[in-house]
């Protein structure tokens, strides 16, 4: 579970162990828990954020739904996004019968270096509503030989 971060006028916002920020609250939400995860350089890291999205009914595509993962680093007052190579979309954008729309964004990394260390978070907006998933703590240590 995790601790959820919400503007307070909005009354929607339940306690979800997955959720972290969502300050529309009923449109977008990013689900995956957050971690602390220590690997060794060479070893491969493959995140995984799963974004709910619905729909506003005269809408037929979801076209202006952005997902990107960002990655914070010390002494960094931003969260940069990661490289879009690194980025796959695991399925495609498909609709269920209540207008909502479910993806997953994987960030894949197959031999970190210490310098893939930091802080991910996993981002979407559509709608002028944006949600922010927990961060996920990465530390790279050097080979044991």
């Amino acid at each position: 579970g995790g601790v959820i971060f919400c503007r307070p006028v909005c009354a929607c916002c339940a306690l979800m162990g997955l959720l972290s920020y969502s300050p529309g609250c009923d449109m977008l939400e990013i689900k995956y828990p957050s971690a602390r995860l220590k690997l060794k350089e060479g070893d491969p890291l493959t995140l995984n954020c799963t974004v709910w999205y619905e729909q506003e009914q005269e809408q037929k595509q979801s076209s202006d739904l952005k997902v990107y993962w960002c990655k914070w680093v010390e002494n960094q007052s931003s969260c940069a996004r990661v490289g879009e190579e690194l980025e796959r979309l695991l399925s495609t954008m498909s609709l269920n019968p209540q207008a909502r729309v479910s993806l997953s964004l994987l960030l894949e990394i197959h031999n970190v270096s210490r310098s893939d260390s930091g802080g991910y978070q996993c981002r979407a907006s559509a709608n002028n509503q944006i949600a922010i998933g927990h961060y996920i703590r990465v530390e790279v240590t050097g080979k044991q030989w």
